[in-house]
């Protein structure tokens, strides 16, 4: 199935694309997941023109939830995308967009698994954990549509946090396999897009808080103390990160989420931030979360005189 040139003034009717699927599956050609995943990426430029027509006669001549097997298409961390009309399609169709999301990337594992790996600092750290899993208009987008609290910012914070502290052990520990123009790459557009996500407040999570304990990299630990903690607090936020890049302007509809009590939440979060530092205080630690730890104390000590 191909489009002409001008598809733009000839851009194809619902009929017509319906008969050439149907001629094809006549022929036991077999229209898969994969394949209707193949084709997204293909007309990922044109999907907001003729995005509509293409899923309704996948729906028709399948007969199946296809919005479903597009979303888990496009979020497979093994293609890549280098546009966000495909997202902002399908997420605007389906129903609960962000838990149907979240579900798929759990599925994917995308939260990244070795964390444990990272703690001890015992065997090899693969340079796949090092590295984002997906292109980086996928996280900026994700940031745009969904905002700095919503589960998925959050749930891909993680990941990135991870990686973040992957990229830093893997350079300490093993800096022979940390030289190559593709990891070096890959490794500034990690940075970039922990940057952004750092300078728009995405939340923390204190169950993180191990790993950073032995994280030997100067700016998460920073990012942590000096920036997040302290913008929660109402300390005086003495860190910048190195230049951000304004987000890319998206022509998307905001998604809408239910009204919080911000102070609550944030009270609340606070809270989980204090225990979290309090617990487990033998736990080994670098000389410069230390170090930001005893000053973050400090400040808290100052504010409650």
């Amino acid at each position: 199935m191909r489009y002409p040139e001008n598809w733009v003034n000839t851009k194809p009717g619902l009929d017509q694309v319906v008969k050439k699927l149907s001629s094809l599956t006549s022929l036991e050609f077999k229209l898969t997941d994969a394949l209707i995943g193949d084709a997204l990426i293909l007309f990922e430029h044109k999907f907001r023109n003729i995005g509509d027509i293409l899923i309704n006669a996948f729906t028709i001549v399948t007969k199946r939830d296809i919005l479903s097997i597009c979303l888990r298409e496009l979020l497979n961390p093994e293609r890549t995308f280098n546009h966000y009309d495909l997202f902002e399609f399908v997420i605007n169709v389906i129903d609960k967009p962000e838990e149907k999301i979240l579900f798929q990337l759990e599925e994917y594992a995308i939260e990244n698994p070795m964390m444990d790996v990272f703690q001890d600092n015992n065997g090899l750290i693969p340079q796949a954990c090092t590295i984002l899993k997906y292109p980086s208009i996928m996280y900026e987008y994700m940031l745009v549509k969904f905002g700095t609290k919503s589960r998925v910012t959050r749930y891909l914070m993680k990941e990135i946090i991870t990686a973040h502290i992957g990229k830093a052990k893997l350079i300490k520990f093993y800096p022979s396999l940390a030289s190559s123009v593709l990891m070096d790459f890959r490794w500034q557009e990690l940075d970039y897009i922990f940057n952004t996500y750092c300078m728009a407040g995405v939340p923390f999570e204190p169950e993180f808080l191990p790993l950073v304990k032995t994280c030997p990299s100067d700016t998460v630990i920073k990012c942590l103390f000096d920036g997040y903690l302290s913008r929660l607090f109402g300390f005086k936020v003495e860190f910048t990160l190195s230049r951000v890049d304004q987000l890319p302007i998206f022509n998307i509809i905001p998604f809408t989420h239910r009204e919080h009590n911000a102070s609550s939440e944030a009270n609340k979060e606070k809270v989980e931030w204090l225990n979290a530092i309090n617990c487990n205080q033998y736990e080994p630690i670098t000389d410069t979360f230390r170090r930001h730890l005893e000053k973050f104390r400090s400040r808290l000590r100052l504010n409650l005189i």
